[in-house]
């Protein structure tokens, strides 16, 4: 049975509503996991808890857990619960807007793009998906 959250090791401070709540409460569970206040495999509160204790909606915990879900750091079974993954460490590839501050940033990004788009676009045209599907003509 997985860990329970020991109460004086669990701290989650009410949010302010200038910003995008889920959010927020994403960045609060995400550090408590980083940090290791929850273990790998301890299980997050109930969302009821999170409720009141962020004091904000179903909705907000709902989308704040398929955040952490995104990234790697908790795996949910249905009618159990969230739990903290054993590697949290392993998030996955993002560009995250929010840290492009320059032009050359955003370049950076369009190049990365284009390599990988147009490399994809190209092992599509030549991987037929189906049998009754013919390659595509060399122009």
């Amino acid at each position: 049975m997985p860990n329970p959250v020991k109460p004086q090791a669990f701290k989650i401070r009410p949010l302010a509503a200038q910003r995008k709540l889920s959010r927020g409460l994403f960045e609060q569970l995400a550090e408590q996991i980083k940090s290791g206040r929850l273990e790998p495999g301890a299980r997050l509160p109930t969302e009821q808890a999170l409720t009141r204790a962020a004091r904000v909606s179903r909705t907000v915990v709902r989308e704040a857990v398929a955040a952490l879900r995104a990234e790697g750091l908790v795996i949910t079974r249905q009618g159990v619960g969230a739990f903290v993954s054993a590697a949290p460490q392993h998030a996955p590839f993002r560009i995250e807007p929010e840290r492009m501050q320059t032009l050359a940033d955003i370049l950076n990004v369009m190049e990365l793009r284009l390599g990988v788009e147009i490399e994809s676009a190209g092992i599509a045209a030549d991987v037929p998906r189906k049998p009754s599907c013919a390659p595509l003509p060399v122009l």
